[in-house]
């Protein structure tokens, strides 16, 4: 009965989770301790169902196991050792939530033959992984007994409530977990939360250590923003959140050859997006990590996906294509559409080492928006006022529909100018709100826009003058926009529009030929 309970659950692995390396996890907890201690309200929804579904985005499969007796874990320990004695896995992980004391778990009420810490360690060293990492969030309150003198002292803690919201947990002991002096090259680790007290937070709905490594493992832990998260980031990130938090520092204990840090988990601070035109199997390799899409439809898809250099290979009616990439941190490029055939026998299948996770998709915003403001001089032209100089500056706003060359906008300009007439200088001031649309060429460093605008405005003449006048004005005609980016934020823009403008002047309207030139530099946000 346990074998084949836990067999049918061992193999019921998906073809992805297992594709390139192979990583196995096993997760326990327990609300209840032994007689005495308290029943922990979050060990299960708020600390072990969580890992759960966070090791399962990570490509692990998954053992969960809820409230067992020692009998039960210890059975199911062993079929662990024999399941990683059929089958190669590269990563094993161990995590336990809830009571323990100094020599071994406290799985409900107490039996005549609990599980032992050394018992447990014979078979963790027997399980067949090239690293084994064992994480308890468990802790004894010998650490602040023994902080503050007496056990006195640390219930009149409690009820004057320095220690409010939190509840005690008694402690797995990692004094008592003796590896052996020689070690292979398969590497163990063993994480605790802390040898002192382990809290349960109300406001986290988990316990602080947990609710701190399950964040690190989502991307906080990721110190060196190169988009891998190692054990290493992991502990360090978890251990400094704790000690700010509670005044413990969780530990560790290394058995471990390492050349290269391994890459536990990504850190998704880029995006991949892959445009309407590419159809078929995608599979995306970054550093260990691999990811496989299949994209049937004719519309753009954004991927989450870590920074760093790889390569994408489609698959698409029986033909093989590959393309290296670049990810830069936090940003988002588009995949070209320019491959290289290949082989399909050169199709990278399973690789030993690579880690298969599943895709996390991004919602794709049917356009993109920018933003920009800029300052400019510019000479308009009219058959009225002939030809004046202008300065000032505008405010712009564009949307451009993805797939598409078009683009749409609307620019809020202020402009001003002075000319002298008898002998006076006049000042006049003009505002306007501008829609414009066209075709959309972008060719970095330069980008063109072909089109055409309307726009309206008021007109204040002669403002410091004694009879200064205002006036309404309409303007319409075509627009060629060039611009030149010296970053992705900066940019020199020049533009040209020609048409017409309809003014009312002296109680009618008039409507004139009239073209503007402009030249300035502009701040582009995106």
């Amino acid at each position: 009965m346990w074998r084949l309970f836990l067999f049918c659950v061992l193999c019921g692995a998906s073809t992805s989770a297992w594709a390139g390396e192979a990583r196995l996890a096993l997760l326990v907890a327990h609300e209840q301790g032994w007689t005495g201690e308290p029943r922990l309200k979050y060990a299960i929804q708020g600390d072990l169902l969580p890992m759960a579904q966070t090791m399962r985005r990570l490509g692990f499969r998954v053992q969960v196991v809820q409230n067992p007796s020692a009998a039960y874990l210890r059975e199911v320990l062993k079929q662990v050792v024999k399941y990683t004695r059929r089958r190669k896995i590269s990563t094993f992980v161990f995590y336990y939530s809830g009571h323990a004391g100094r020599f071994s778990f406290h799985l409900g009420k107490r039996k005549k033959r609990p599980l032992q810490y050394q018992e447990f360690l014979q078979y963790f060293q027997k399980i067949q992984s090239r690293r084994r990492v064992a994480i308890f969030d468990s802790c004894y309150s010998g650490e602040i007994i023994r902080q503050f003198g007496s056990l006195q002292r640390y219930r009149k803690l409690l009820q004057n409530g320095q220690l409010k919201g939190v509840r005690a947990r008694r402690a797995f002991d990692l004094s008592n977990l003796k590896l052996p002096k020689k070690g292979d090259e398969r590497g163990i680790r063993i994480i605790s939360s802390s040898l002192g007290v382990a809290w349960e937070v109300h406001r986290y709905k988990a316990s602080v250590f947990t609710y701190h490594f399950l964040k690190g493992l989502k991307g906080a832990a990721d110190l060196d923003r190169d988009g891998k998260i190692t054990v290493d980031e992991l502990f360090d990130y978890a251990s400094r959140s704790v000690q700010q938090e509670t005044g413990q520092r969780p530990e560790q204990l290394i058995l471990m050859r390492r050349n290269t840090p391994y890459a536990f988990a990504p850190a998704y601070n880029s995006r991949l997006r892959i445009g309407s035109q590419i159809i078929g199997h995608l599979r995306i390799s970054v550093s260990n990590f691999v990811w496989s899409q299949h994209k049937s439809q004719r519309a753009p898809l954004k991927l989450a996906i870590v920074a760093g250099k790889g390569q994408v290979e489609l698959k698409h009616k029986q033909r093989c294509y590959r393309q290296q990439i670049s990810i830069p941190n936090r940003s988002e490029i588009t995949l070209r559409n320019r491959w290289i055939a290949i082989s399909c026998h050169r199709w990278s299948g399973k690789k030993k080492g690579l880690i298969e996770l599943p895709t996390q998709l991004r919602r794709e915003v049917p356009f993109k928006a920018s933003f920009s403001i800029g300052a400019a001089g510019s000479l308009l032209s009219s058959a009225l006022a002939g030809t004046e100089r202008l300065g000032g500056g505008s405010f712009v706003f564009h949307v451009m529909p993805k797939e598409s060359l078009l683009l749409f906008g609307a620019r809020l300009g202020f402009w001003g100018t002075s000319k002298v007439f008898s002998q006076q200088t006049l000042q006049q001031f003009y505002t306007e709100l501008r829609l414009e649309g066209g075709l959309h060429l972008k060719y970095l460093p330069l980008s063109l826009m072909l089109g055409g605008y309307v726009s309206g405005g008021l007109l204040f003449q002669d403002i410091n003058a004694e009879a200064s006048r205002t006036g309404t004005m309409m303007r319409y005609g075509g627009t060629l926009q060039l611009s030149l980016w010296f970053h992705s934020t900066i940019l020199l823009r020049a533009s040209v529009d020609g048409g017409a403008s309809l003014s009312r002047r002296s109680q009618a309207w008039k409507h004139l030929p009239d073209w503007t030139m402009r030249l300035g530099f502009a701040y582009h946000f995106q």
